[in-house]
């Protein structure tokens, strides 16, 4: 009974139709894929009908409607047109790939698929198969936000609990199996880029984590910064990423680091001293911890730090890159509520600004 019902909704055409109907056909799937129909005419049609190769059309073997069932179909990183069609036909979700591909080559988006895992039929037309992989609801993707500013381990709490993978997965990880570039000294810290990631539900840590080290690699690039900068313009950048309160001050603080680091004067950054001693949430450092023997105390040491202390974002790794051009020495965040900071070229005025931010800590006690 199956053989019989798979052949009944089989379509072959016999002997070619005449051009005219052959175009027909084509303007039927153009406008079952566009959906807007009405909006379209034989002469808009025409010139993209021009480009494939009509006379084919109808001549392989092609399913008609909707299809049955569900079928989930894997469409791997990298995939053209013609190798989706490959992969449909291998699944049974449509009849052939060359039918798939004559009506494919109307539709370039389906050129930039996003790879993935699709909710797909059994034995669909080439048109609903198309229309199918087009509509994002059919894409299966574990959607998880990575925000600007997280620590590694905070990031990998974030995807596990995302994506159901497991924790240890994560720290099992090193860094050739993730691409990690030797600039980055074999720390993951400040090269796992923060957006929103759509990951196939079949991708494990090292696929995720791949893919957000590639990101942080194409963000560089776009800066058009020189890859032996890429740790130091990092880390510039995650100080920043910390230390900022708004777009508005990125570009100061970054200038603050650069006119530090060309006098000689330690950064004095307590964000630096947070990342120490993994604290959140509290706005000032006690004289114990910033006597913290690190590598990363820049109270202690003059320079950058070894590397990042979190993964910065864009707009962070843009102010690095281009920071503003002034004179100060100094900052403080006056009142780290509203995020307002006061900006200083001599001590002297910014002793004041920090009278201002301890009066704040006394009527704010738990945020200090």
């Amino acid at each position: 009974m199956a053989e019989h019902r798979r052949s009944s909704r089989l379509r072959r055409s016999a002997p070619p139709r005449p051009p005219r109907a052959q175009v027909a056909a084509v303007m039927v799937g153009a406008l079952a894929l566009t959906g807007v129909g009405s909006a379209l005419t034989w002469d808009t049609l025409a010139p993209a009908l021009s480009a494939v190769a009509i006379p084919d059309l109808g001549s392989h073997p092609d399913y008609e409607g909707e299809g049955h069932g569900e079928k989930m179909v894997k469409v791997p990183e990298g995939s053209s047109g013609f190798e989706v069609g490959r992969i449909l036909a291998e699944n049974d979700v449509v009849a052939s790939a060359p039918a798939f591909n004559e009506l494919a080559r109307l539709e370039p988006r389906i050129e930039r698929l996003q790879p993935g895992t699709y909710v797909m039929k059994n034995e669909m037309s080439s048109v609903a198969a198309i229309e199918a992989l087009l509509d994002e609801g059919n894409l299966r993707v574990d959607k998880v936000t990575v925000p600007e500013g997280l620590w590694v381990d905070e990031t990998f709490d974030r995807l596990a609990k995302g994506t159901d993978v497991p924790r240890e997965d994560y720290d099992a990880l090193e860094p050739a199996d993730v691409g990690l570039p030797e600039e980055a000294g074999g720390e993951f810290e400040g090269w796992l880029f923060p957006s929103t990631y759509n990951f196939d539900i079949d991708d494990d840590a090292r696929t995720q984590v791949r893919k957000m080290v590639e990101q942080t690699q194409t963000e560089l690039r776009r800066e058009e910064v020189a890859r032996k900068d890429w740790q130091r313009m990092l880390t510039v950048a995650s100080i920043v990423e910390a230390e900022s309160s708004g777009q508005a001050d990125r570009g100061k603080v970054a200038s603050v680091v650069f006119n530090r680091l060309e006098q000689d004067m330690p950064l004095g950054m307590d964000s630096t001293i947070h990342f120490i001693h993994r604290e959140r949430g509290r706005a000032a450092t006690s004289t114990e911890q910033r006597k913290a023997d690190s590598p990363y105390n820049t109270y202690e040491r003059t320079g950058l730090p070894p590397g990042p202390i979190n993964s910065p974002g864009r707009a962070a790794l843009d102010a690095a890159v281009d920071p503003d051009d002034t004179d100060f020495l100094y900052f403080v965040a006056v009142n780290p509520l509203t995020g307002e900071t006061k900006f200083s070229q001599t001590l002297g005025e910014h002793q004041r600004y920090v009278e201002m931010f301890n009066r704040w800590c006394q009527q704010n006690e738990e945020m200090c």
